[in-house]
């Protein structure tokens, strides 16, 4: 009975705990996504594509971004999620506290250009770039 008491006090003390360090972890993996993709954007002067959610983890393709088309649109991509492997991140700075993939979407066409080549060219907002 003491035993019973114990777990029954300590339990929802380690459940929220992991639950407290799960949202840590996500937290600190969104930060390091959002910055790889801004270096990513500062490199290539346009966003990365999704890569496909749907590739199982230990696939060469896993976390890479899905091909452009000819004008440069990523494919259509349902499944998308986060191109860690493109952007030079391990496979579990792409999943979240839960070990589940971020999503990641873009749109694209002619409104929306930001994955073709110079899509996000800030060269000329630099005060430094001649």
């Amino acid at each position: 009975m003491i035993i019973g008491l114990i777990i029954a006090t300590t339990l929802p003390l380690l459940v929220g705990t992991l639950q407290m360090n799960r949202r840590s972890a996500t937290q600190d993996r969104a930060e390091v996504i959002q910055t790889a993709i801004a270096l990513y954007v500062s490199q290539n002067k346009r966003l990365p594509c999704p890569a496909d959610g749907t590739r199982p983890q230990g696939n060469l393709l896993a976390g890479v971004e899905v091909p452009r088309d000819g004008i440069q649109d990523c494919e259509a991509q349902t499944n998308g999620v986060v191109p860690f492997v493109t952007l030079g991140l391990s496979d579990e700075m792409g999943t979240d506290g839960w070990l589940n993939r971020f999503t990641y979407r873009i749109s694209s066409g002619p409104q929306h250009e930001l994955t073709r080549d110079g899509g996000m060219d800030m060269s000329s907002c630099d005060p430094g770039h001649p």
